[in-house]
């Protein structure tokens, strides 16, 4: 989602989903921001940590050479959610996603496509069986595979527009709370760390 400068973060990345979509169109990734930065959640969730190549041998295809694409929207999405899982407290993180003014369909879309990018994350890291995660964990684990088979009605209500605003902000928290519930204390890759 777009960040609005007045909610005073000063880590947000301005145009976020647009600006990550267009430079992993531009080096052959066949994913949105928001299901790029699902896949990167869900190898955090499921690794405790993940280099930003390691993330990125996830989303390019093998014919090419992550290093070869540091991108600065993408370095900068990895590094913000580096620094949000590390402040070590279960706040939330920033999602990627297209701003409040983009079509409801398409937002939707794009949710649909994080949860999905989420498990694909979570399973391409090795992670635990849902049912093995610890309660709170399995519960979030549950809602994000219902969240990411959603299918919008017809109508453009504003129940609509309040329940996705409801769904983004549980998954803000959620999955800050996953990470948490598995891994405590885990060190994180170095943010500014260079690709080669």
């Amino acid at each position: 989602m777009q960040t609005n400068p007045k909610q005073g973060r000063e880590d947000c990345l301005d145009d976020c989903y647009e600006t990550v979509s267009e430079e992993l169109d531009r080096v052959g990734a066949p994913l949105d921001a928001a299901e790029a930065q699902g896949v990167l959640m869900g190898l955090f969730a499921s690794k405790g940590a993940v280099s930003e190549r390691g993330w990125l041998a996830e989303l390019i295809p093998e014919n090419h050479k992550p290093g070869r694409f540091a991108q600065p929207g993408i370095k900068a999405l990895h590094a913000r959610l580096v620094r949000q899982l590390a402040s070590g407290d279960n706040m939330g993180v920033d999602l990627c996603l297209p701003e409040d003014g983009v079509p409801f369909d398409e937002r939707l879309e794009a949710l649909r496509n994080w949860c999905q990018g989420y498990l694909y994350g979570f399973g391409a890291g090795g992670g635990s069986a849902p049912d093995k995660l610890p309660p709170d964990a399995r519960e979030v684990f549950e809602d994000i595979t219902e969240i990411g088979q959603l299918q919008a009605d017809d109508s453009q209500s504003e129940a609509n527009e309040q329940a996705l605003m409801e769904l983004v902000e549980y998954l803000r928290v959620g999955v800050a709370v996953v990470h948490l519930a598995l891994h405590p204390g885990v060190d994180l890759p170095d943010p500014g760390q260079r690709l080669h």
